[in-house]
C-alpha cells in the first residue's frame, strides 16, 4: 500500500509486519491495556500475526486504517492513528495512541488533523466518529480539540463499561 502524509515533525505511513516490534511494545504500555485492552499480544510473533490478521486485512477490505506515525527528524516509530470501520458505528472512527515517553508534545494532534483532512479532502468523508472509555480524560480532551462533540454512550459486545461516542461533520 502506497500512502505517505507529512509535516515538518511527523510522517504517516501504513504499518507492516516488519513493525511487529514497534506495535509488540506500543500495545503492552500500561495505557493501551487500560484503556484499549489487552490484545494477548505476548511476543513479537503475536504482534506481527496481529498486525497480518487485523491492521493489514483492514486497509485490504476498507482501503484505509491505522497508520505508522514516524518522526521526521530520526524515523523513528512514535504511535500509530487512524481509521476503523466498527460493526456498531454508524461511520468510520477515528483512532490513536503514542508510546509513553512521546505522550503530550502534539503528536497524536497533528496526526489526527493531518489524517483528518486526508478523509476529507481524499476519501470524500462527511461524518466521523471516535470513541474512547468514559476515563481516558486524554483522549477526550484531545478529541474536543480536535472539533468532535459528545454524541450517546455504546456498550459493544457486552464490554464492562460503556464507551463514549464522539462524532465530527468534515
Amino acid at each position: 500500500m502506497k500512502f505517505q502524509l507529512q509535516n515538518n515533525r511527523i510522517r504517516i505511513t501504513p504499518l507492516s509486519q516488519t513493525d511487529a516490534l514497534f506495535m509488540y511494545g506500543l500495545m503492552n504500555t500500561p495505557k493501551w491495556i487500560k484503556f484499549i485492552g489487552d490484545r494477548d499480544i505476548n511476543s513479537v510473533a503475536d504482534a506481527k500475526g496481529y498486525l497480518k490478521s487485523s491492521i493489514i486485512a483492514h486497509y485490504e477490505t476498507h482501503g484505509f486504517g491505522l497508520y505508522k506515525i514516524v518522526l521526521v527528524h530520526s524515523g523513528e516509530p512514535i504511535g500509530i492513528c487512524g481509521f476503523l470501520k466498527r460493526e456498531y458505528l454508524n461511520h468510520m472512527d477515528l483512532g490513536f495512541a503514542i508510546l509513553p515517553e512521546f505522550e503530550r508534545k502534539g503528536y497524536v494532534k497533528e496526526a489526527s488533523e493531518i489524517l483528518l483532512s486526508y478523509a476529507h479532502t481524499t476519501l470524500k468523508v462527511k461524518t466521523i466518529m471516535a470513541i474512547t472509555t468514559v476515563q481516558n480524560f486524554a483522549s477526550i480532551g484531545l478529541l474536543l480539540k480536535l472539533g468532535f462533540k459528545k454524541h450517546r454512550r455504546v456498550r459493544p459486545n457486552l464490554e464492562k463499561e460503556p464507551l463514549l461516542v464522539f462524532i465530527k461533520n468534515l
